[in-house]
């Protein structure tokens, strides 16, 4: 079976998504009656809330992107197990992408954790990084980046 949603719920219970919704969270305006309904039927069906839609809703991805060029750098275990420890604190989670020393693979993971809307960049710039250029639509979309390892002047 697949994974149960809102709409499926409030399809079967014929009432809105925001009435499930609301029920599921204890609203107020939600009679007692229709709650239990609800829950009742969020039991039957195994239903469980997609943190995705949750963190969509709230603008927060609760997801950092790491952007290293290679995994066998002697300190990059180092680096994960300290930001995983933190992020793990905050309830967030740690993506890792390797961009193989490669510009243009770095380029297609930063343009990758913009389009995902991480909450946040750590990178490591492969050598053959010259510019920061493509780091611009981050700064755009206001997310934050940490260049840490190697750095280039900028013009």
């Amino acid at each position: 079976m697949s994974r149960i949603t809102i709409k499926d719920m409030a399809e079967m219970l014929k009432i809105s998504t925001s009435t499930v919704s609301r029920a599921l969270s204890d609203h107020p305006d939600i009679s007692e009656v229709v709650k239990s309904r609800v829950r009742e039927v969020a039991a039957l069906m195994n239903y469980h809330p997609s943190d995705w839609c949750k963190n969509f809703r709230n603008k927060k991805s609760k997801l950092i992107g790491l952007i290293i060029p290679k995994m066998n750098m002697f300190f990059i275990p180092s680096i994960i197990n300290g930001l995983t420890s933190i992020l793990t604190e905050k309830d967030y989670h740690l993506l890792i992408l390797i961009s193989d020393e490669e510009i243009e693979l770095e380029k297609k993971h930063v343009e990758f954790c913009c389009n995902y809307g991480v909450d946040g960049i750590v990178i490591s710039l492969t050598a053959q990084t010259t510019d920061l250029a493509h780091l611009e639509n981050c700064t755009n979309l206001d997310i934050p980046i940490v260049i840490f390892d190697k750095s280039i002047t900028q013009n």
